[in-house]
């Protein structure tokens, strides 16, 4: 019986075998591996990322599991270590909670760390919003969009 594997799947195994990898790197593996996947360049370079914890796309790919670190400095991605490279959490100035962060863009935007999502029970498309406390605070809440339509 053929296992189909996913390419997230097939991502893993590569990186694992391979060690850090470009991404070019891991599609000939996946190639020479995976002789009858028509290895789609776009599409594997895409889920490449989406499956990073930390490349600055990443948060376009929601869905994808998270288990690639990459690493910018030499452009290539290798297996995610949490005690390495940390969960995507900081502890709080005197105190021991960890707490998720996260980093705004250049464009101005954020990744919102699936933790969040999941307590806040967002998922694509939901609308937040931003509302300001009586202490200058800003707390994000999950909103509905209301249109009043004047006649």
């Amino acid at each position: 019986m053929n296992v189909i594997k996913t390419h997230a799947e097939k991502i893993r195994e590569a990186v694992t075998e391979l060690g850090p990898a470009a991404p070019q790197d891991v599609m000939d593996w996946i190639k020479e591996n995976y002789p009858n996947d028509p290895v789609n360049t776009k599409s594997y370079r895409s889920d490449i990322i989406g499956c990073s914890v930390n490349h600055t796309s990443t948060h376009h790919y929601p869905g994808m599991p998270k288990f690639l670190f990459y690493e910018k400095g030499i452009k290539k991605y290798r297996l995610h270590d949490p005690k390495k490279d940390g969960e995507g959490f900081i502890k709080a100035r005197g105190n021991e909670e960890e707490i998720p962060y996260s980093k705004i863009s250049s464009t101005g935007q954020i990744y919102l760390p699936s933790s969040v999502q999941k307590a806040l029970k967002i998922k694509p498309g939901d609308i937040i919003a931003f509302q300001e406390n009586d202490r200058g605070e800003f707390v994000l809440r999950k909103a509905k969009l209301r249109i009043d339509l004047a006649s």
